[in-house]
């Protein structure tokens, strides 16, 4: 976290972290998802299960016990925050876009694969 190592970018790792918080619990809803239909139990998908309904509890006391009241004393730093949100976001595009070419590679090989159809 850039807040970890310098105290400049403290409005921004807010950011980062309340993005991270409110984009989890719909990814992990669909990771759980997926790894319940490939076969994979209960003990298996735990914490990302647990996580769904923990991190909305999170987000929200980011948005308001951290974000607002930053806002409302600081609103300059706003900006800083949102820049962080921004950052967060980015590198998730980045992410799922470099999952994407890694797959796009496999090319060929992975029409032999079976993959059960969503339900």
């Amino acid at each position: 976290m850039l807040g970890g190592v310098n105290r400049q970018h403290y409005y921004k790792s807010l950011g980062v972290m309340a993005m991270t918080e409110l984009l989890d619990p719909p990814q992990y809803e669909k990771l759980v998802a997926g790894c319940r239909r490939i076969g994979l139990s209960e003990r298996d998908v735990h914490y990302y299960a647990e996580h769904i309904t923990v991190d909305i509890g999170h987000a929200d006391g980011w948005l308001n016990n951290v974000i607002v009241p930053i806002g409302k004393k600081h609103p300059a730093a706003m900006e800083e925050v949102f820049f962080g949100a921004a950052l967060r976001l980015q590198t998730c595009n980045d992410y799922y876009d470099g999952l994407l070419a890694a797959l796009q590679s496999l090319g060929g090989s992975l029409s032999s694969h079976s993959v059960p159809p969503s339900e």
